[in-house]
């Protein structure tokens, strides 16, 4: 999607995962609907907007910017279905390493298939040694060891908590870049991320 979107632009819809995992957890009858989840799941959102980087980048609605938000979307959605998912088998003690890897192998069958189906520069042949490094270490060490940790996470608290707490990743990644590269953190991002532990703590006391 960030071929077809900017940086900010994709960064901002990734923070709608809490409400689609809310939506889908009611559904599936995980959790039940109420207003003070739901709260916390919009001002976890807000929070989190808040340390999004947009400003001054021009977005039109095109055929590109539509199948760039599709894709964006779908992976929302991807992400919901997944937590609600590991919460629900979870009370049926299903073995929680497998089903990471089972959900890493279909991921990386879909990504596949988008891979041939998206147009590709030079630098994008399977050949390429720059396909390769890069999606490894995504895969093995952000995805593989990430979501292991975060499923076994899921079974302590619920799925829209999870997600919630998962909007962490906005301001945190700015926090990380100013300790590693001097870069500077605003009273925005600050505020943005009292917002999200609010949210967080909200839920937790609900």
């Amino acid at each position: 999607s960030l071929k077809f979107l900017p940086s900010g632009v994709v960064g901002t819809l990734t923070l709608l995962s809490p409400v689609l995992t809310y939506f889908v957890a009611s559904l599936a009858k995980v959790e039940k609907p109420s207003w003070p989840v739901g709260a916390a799941v919009l001002l976890s959102i807000f929070g989190a907007s808040l340390c999004v980087p947009i400003k001054g980048q021009d977005f039109m609605i095109i055929k590109e910017g539509a199948f760039g938000f599709l894709l964006i979307m779908l992976s929302n959605l991807s992400f919901a279905v997944g937590n609600v998912g590991v919460a629900k088998l979870s009370k049926s003690r299903e073995n929680l390493e497998s089903l990471t890897a089972g959900g890493l192998l279909w991921g990386a069958l879909f990504c596949f298939v988008i891979y041939l189906v998206l147009p590709k520069t030079p630098f994008e042949n399977l050949g390429h040694l720059n396909l390769w490094y890069l999606p490894l270490y995504l895969g093995v060490v952000a995805t593989g060891l990430g979501y292991m940790l975060w499923n076994q996470g899921i079974v302590e608290i619920s799925a829209t908590l999870a997600s919630v707490v998962g909007n962490l990743k906005a301001p945190l990644s700015l926090f990380w870049g100013a300790l590693l590269l001097s870069e500077s953190v605003s009273f925005q991002v600050t505020l943005g991320t009292v917002f999200i532990v609010a949210a967080s703590g909200l839920l937790s006391f609900y």
